[in-house]
Order: C-alpha cells, then sequence, then structure tokens
C-alpha cells in the first residue's frame, strides 16, 4: 500500500523536472530567435504540466507577435486564472486588447494589473492613457499622464508624447498638442506609427491637404507599412478623388498581399471609377476586418446611391466606434439635410465643429443651413468664420 502510494509522487516529481526543463529550453529557444521551437517546447510542456505559468507565457506572447490575437487572449487569460494576483498577465492581456483596438477592454486589463502593483506603474501609466485616448476618455488619459514621470528617451518617451498630443487634440488643446507630437517625432524619428497618428488626427478634422502632404512623405519612407500606405490612398482620396489609390494599393499588395486594410483601399479605387455597387460591397468586407474609417466610408457610399436610411446607420456606427471623428458629425449632418431634417443637421455640424473648430468646410455649411432655417444671426456669425478661415486655411466646401 505504501509503495503504491509513492510511486504517483515520483512520478509528479519526474514530470514537474521534466516541465521546468521544457520551459527553460522553451524560453533560451525563444530569447534565441527560434520562436517555432518555443512554441513546440512550450505546447510540449503544458501537456505534461497544464498548470506552467511560464509555458503559457511563452505560448501568449509569440502568438500576439504573430497577431494571431484568440489565441493569445487564450493563453493570458489561462495565466491569469493560475495567478490571478499576478499582475503581468493582465498587462499583457491589455496589450492584446490595445492592438486589436478593444479599447475599453485593454483600460479595463490595465486597471487590474495597477490595481495589482505592476512592477513598472510609469510603463503601464502610458499604455493605460493610451487604452482610455483611444477609447474617447481623452481627459482621464490626460490624468494618467499627469500621474507619470515622463520618460527621459527611448520609444516610451515617443510614446508619452505621442498620447499627450491625441488626448490634448482631442480636448482641443492644439498648441499643447502640436508641441507634444514634435517632441515624440523628435525622439523617436524612425517610428511610422507617429506619421500614421498625425496623418489619422488631419483626416479626422477634415485638414486633407496636410493629410495628405504627410502621406506622400510617410509612403516614401516606409513603403512597406500597411498602415500607412492605406492612409496614404485614404488621404489622396478625399483630397483629389483618388489619383494615387491605385498607387497606393499596388504598394500595398507587394508589401502585405494578405493585409486586411486592402479592402478598404479596393472600395476606394472602385469609388474614384464611379462603381458605388462595388465600392460598397468592398466597404463591408472592410467593416467585417475593422478597417478604420470603413462605416464613414460606408455611409458615405450609401449616401451617394441615395440610400439615406442605410448611410444614417453606417454613420451611426462610425460615431460610436470613432466618436470624436469630426468628419463623421459632418457627414451624418449632410445626409440629415439630404433629408430636410435641418435643425438636427445643423445639431451634427456643430458637433462636427467641436471637433475640429477650425474647419471652414463645417462652418460654410452650418452658415448655410442656419440661412434655410431663417436664422440670420447665426447664419452671418457662421459665415464671417469661415471666411476668417479661408484666408489661413483655404478649403473648398464640400
Amino acid at each position: 500500500m505504501g509503495k503504491i502510494a509513492c510511486v504517483p509522487l515520483v512520478l509528479l516529481a519526474v514530470g514537474l523536472a521534466s516541465c521546468q526543463d521544457l520551459t527553460h529550453q522553451a524560453e533560451s529557444a525563444f530569447r534565441s530567435g527560434e520562436v517555432d521551437r518555443a512554441v513546440a517546447l512550450a505546447r510540449k510542456a503544458l501537456a505534461e504540466n497544464p498548470s506552467s505559468t511560464q509555458a503559457y507565457l511563452i505560448l501568449g506572447i509569440v502568438a500576439a507577435r504573430r497577431n494571431e490575437w484568440d489565441s493569445a487572449t487564450r493563453s493570458f487569460k489561462s495565466l491569469i486564472q493560475l495567478a490571478p494576483s499576478d499582475p503581468q498577465p493582465y498587462f499583457y492581456l491589455g496589450q492584446g486588447y490595445l492592438y486589436q483596438q478593444k479599447w475599453d477592454q485593454a483600460v479595463t486589463c490595465f486597471s487590474l494589473a495597477r490595481d495589482r502593483n505592476y512592477p513598472d506603474p510609469d510603463r503601464l501609466g502610458i499604455e493605460l492613457a493610451l487604452a482610455q485616448e483611444q477609447a474617447g476618455h481623452p481627459s482621464e488619459a490626460m490624468e494618467t499622464l499627469g500621474r507619470v514621470q515622463p520618460p527621459a528617451s527611448g520609444p516610451l518617451a515617443a510614446q508619452f508624447y505621442a498620447v499627450t498630443a491625441f488626448a490634448g487634440a482631442k480636448l482641443n488643446r492644439q498648441e499643447e498638442a502640436a508641441e507634444a507630437l514634435a517632441r515624440a517625432r523628435e525622439i523617436d524619428p524612425a517610428n511610422p506609427q507617429y506619421a500614421e497618428f498625425m496623418i489619422s488626427a488631419l483626416l479626422s478634422v477634415n485638414q486633407n491637404r496636410k493629410a495628405r502632404e504627410e502621406a506622400i512623405e510617410a509612403q516614401k519612407r516606409w513603403p512597406d507599412e500597411p498602415e500607412i500606405q492605406y492612409l496614404f490612398g485614404l488621404a489622396d482620396y478625399f483630397t483629389t478623388n483618388g489619383e494615387l489609390v491605385k498607387i497606393a494599393l499596388r504598394n500595398l499588395r507587394e508589401a502585405q498581399p494578405d493585409s486586411y486594410l486592402l479592402p478598404s483601399l479596393e472600395g476606394l479605387l472602385y469609388l474614384r471609377q464611379n462603381d458605388l455597387d462595388k465600392s460598397a460591397t468592398a466597404f463591408v468586407e472592410a467593416a467585417k476586418r475593422g478597417v478604420p474609417d470603413s462605416h464613414l466610408l460606408l455611409g458615405m457610399v450609401y449616401r451617394d446611391r441615395g440610400d439615406l436610411e442605410g448611410a444614417k446607420r453606417e454613420l451611426r456606427e462610425a460615431e460610436r466606434t470613432t466618436p470624436q471623428n469630426g468628419q463623421v458629425y459632418l457627414e451624418f449632418g449632410k445626409v440629415l439635410e439630404a433629408q430636410a431634417k435641418l435643425r438636427e443637421a445643423a445639431a451634427q455640424f456643430e458637433m462636427a465643429l467641436k471637433y475640429m473648430p477650425q474647419d471652414p468646410v463645417a462652418h460654410y455649411r452650418l452658415a448655410q443651413l442656419y440661412a434655410r432655417l431663417g436664422d440670420k444671426e447665426k447664419s452671418d456669425q457662421q459665415m464671417k468664420l469661415y471666411r476668417e478661415l479661408q484666408k489661413t486655411a483655404p478649403e473648398l466646401p464640400k
């Protein structure tokens, strides 16, 4: 009886020793760049010991690097179940959600990591602030950054200033935002992400010409970056109706033939060719893949096809996913104006101006709308603002 009872203990000890050896080998393989071998060893370690936290960590990190988000999420959630008081798996899961643009989930996970005293609070604070800013909470992001010691140099310092810039822009603190973004790009000039942020920010406030200028330079510098090529095509479409979209599409196909962004650029090309049906099909696919701006673009296509209810549905979804994008409210206002819902349209144009107060197009449309509503005082006020802005930032009314 005693001997029989000892057998499982001996086997367990042997199994644990074997598992520890496997995880050490997996770690070594991972550090040396033998990623496939690291994954195989980590899986073997889990087969012998399903409670191996290090094996789950390796699998989660590798899956995240490969953009295999379902697998990464499963691994990090398993880590949390095994070690619920450990802040690190919450942090890694938060990063996974961040890269998937699941901002609210990222905020939750980073907050849980903070509550468990994550060992690098400044890094955590910067990541949390980024998630808060992207989730539509710029004030909370600025408060979080206020508790962070700004890094002196390196990529994390650049990220600190970049988040400061975008949160500040959403709070209409434009001068502070511009200074912070310039600082980010000065610290980390080789990072294409800041160019992407700049182009996206300019597009969201309808500064399309500046966005196109930035995008042209960025795609020369980073020809293999999918996001850069996508934004290059998007900015060109909004500025010239897509003279360079075909180039952007060709570049993206060469750089990343399976990119999730391809349907959106295809949709822009169809728009350039005035094929609204094919364009709508492409943007529907882009929306399924979670491409930024796809609902906005689809709403514009439906409007041009005369499907105003479909346009409103897509623009509501665009508003839900990108609530700080002034362009969305501007387009929504145009749809409501086409339905003769003038006061509702005016409210949308006012919302557009909340996020892009220096946009002459929004002021012009609102001036015309107030004139139709018989409100001469507001119409004159908006037209005066439009004319003043035209002197420094000429933009044709659209």
